[in-house]
């Protein structure tokens, strides 16, 4: 069934939009879109950006295997768009954490990638509970905010096994840029990830000697040859240093 999703998905894509030669850029991708999409249209390039390793991994032994043409780039999107993939993309795909505040990051983020984000199209998939319209219209809010006009909606386009607080489904946007920049963003603090019992997002920023005992576990953990965080360390974790 999931493999059937895949499919049903990126022959949307394929069909929608002219991608030969083109490239589609994945803000995290844990469904497999990039292989599904390479496979359905090969002559596509398909760019992944995410932060679980472990799922780069295997999209780079699946593509290895199928001869898909995928590349990968590990990256913690609230520290920013790797370099490598700023102004490079035609079209971007992303299936964000359903928050408010994780939508807009990610697709803030797929924007960044865009090469020319007035020609190009931002596809989200999203879905919220039918007992929680009002956290739908402050997502939708956020995408206004940033300058994007809902081209196409598709109800219950994507369907997942669990899931249930969202009904196992969730609407698949089509997003188009209305201004060559991205707008600034605003100045509340990000809660990229949702809050229930068993997918809280730790406040750590907010404590900062709890920060630092983070840092420090990570740096007694770091040898010769491994790799470091580069940057600035988003708001809250001033006090703590980086690296």
């Amino acid at each position: 069934r999931r493999q059937r999703q895949m499919c049903i998905r990126d022959r949307f894509l394929s069909t929608r939009f002219d991608l030969v030669g083109r490239t589609v850029l994945c803000v995290g991708d844990h469904d497999l879109t990039s292989v599904a999409l390479a496979l359905v249209e090969p002559r596509a390039r398909a760019v992944v950006v995410d932060l679980d390793e472990r799922v780069l991994a295997h999209i780079d032994a699946l593509a290895e295997r199928l001869g898909a043409d995928v590349t990968t780039h590990a990256a913690d999107l609230r520290l920013g768009l790797p370099p490598a993939l700023r102004g490079t993309a035609d079209v971007v795909f992303t299936d964000p954490p359903y928050t408010p505040d994780g939508v807009e990051l990610f697709v803030r983020r797929g924007l960044e990638g865009m090469a020319d984000p007035r020609r190009g199209r931002v596809l989200v998939a999203y879905g919220v509970s039918e007992t929680t319209p009002r956290l739908a219209a402050a997502t939708q809010a956020r995408l206004l905010r940033l300058d994007l006009v809902v081209e196409a909606l598709w109800p219950d386009f994507n369907r997942y096994h669990g899931a249930e607080s969202i009904g196992a489904a969730s609407d698949l946007y089509v997003l188009r840029p209305l201004a060559r920049s991205v707008p600034s963003p605003g100045g509340e603090e990000a809660r990229v990830y949702s809050q229930g019992a068993n997918a809280r997002e730790a406040p750590v920023g907010s404590d900062p000697e709890r920060a630092s005992a983070v840092l420090a576990r990570a740096a007694e953990g770091t040898g010769a040859g491994d790799p470091l965080l580069v940057g600035s360390w988003p708001r809250g974790f001033e006090g703590a240093g980086r690296v």
